[in-house]
């Protein structure tokens, strides 16, 4: 999770919506938060993906944030 809570890989302005789905996850644990920015690649260039969160803090299995992402750059 030390990724997600630092959010360095997140393009600087998308940081604030990014950080919203994060929130809106942690605090809806019946639904899932999806969202869109932009990503920096250790090349420098910029790729879109697209991401799920949802909350299983309460799944003793998982017991934290589900997190699906994909590159959405050529949609």
């Amino acid at each position: 999770m030390a990724v997600v809570a630092d959010r360095a890989f997140v393009f600087e302005e998308d940081r604030p919506i990014f950080a919203a789905a994060v929130a809106a996850a942690w605090d809806s644990p019946t639904q899932t938060v999806p969202v869109r920015f932009r990503y920096t690649a250790p090349d420098g260039s910029v790729r879109w993906f697209g991401a799920t969160f949802s909350n299983r803090e309460t799944d003793p299995a998982i017991g934290g944030l589900v997190v699906n992402f994909r590159d959405v750059t050529e949609e």
